[in-house]
């Protein structure tokens, strides 16, 4: 039997994910928690996380980011892509949101209030670290989204 996208999709969650960057093209990552109940404990993955009920992605996202980072962002600009990861549950649908920061102060700002640590990478850096598996799996997206902006940024 095959099952339309419509179909489908009730029964998908959605994630949202913060691609905070640079005008180097670094990214900030944060070093997941190690505790046996959570998924990849100790890989690095974007800052963000599930949409709750009612919720738009972009609320979702100031959510998580306030609640990870004590980072309070102000305009969230649209989403720059998404991808569907299939896990053990139910199919996720991740929602990817560029932020450009170039402010030391507001980096400087940053508090890590979950995980176990953060820090910024370098786009040749992404392939040598242990990455959850969705973002591995689609690293080239990120990286030809990065490697876009920073031809931009160098003009």
């Amino acid at each position: 039997m095959i099952t339309s996208l419509f179909t489908l999709s009730k029964f998908q969650k959605h994630a949202v994910k913060a691609l905070i960057f640079n005008s180097t093209g670094q990214v900030l990552l944060q070093k997941r928690d190690i505790k046996q109940n959570l998924p990849y404990p100790g890989y690095w993955n974007f800052f963000g996380g599930m949409v709750e009920k009612k919720e738009n992605y972009k609320t979702a996202l100031k959510r998580e980011l306030k609640e990870e980072l004590s980072f309070q962002v102000k305009n969230l600009s649209h989403e720059a892509f998404s991808w569907i990861w299939f896990n053990d549950w139910l199919p996720t649908i991740n929602h990817f949101f560029p932020i450009y920061i170039n402010d030391k102060k507001l980096i400087n700002s940053f508090r890590l209030k979950e995980g176990d640590k953060m820090r910024w990478f370098a786009i040749d850096d992404l392939y040598q670290i242990k990455m959850v598996p969705s973002i591995f799996h689609n690293i080239n997206k990120i990286i030809s989204f990065l490697d876009y902006q920073k031809i931009n940024f160098e003009k």
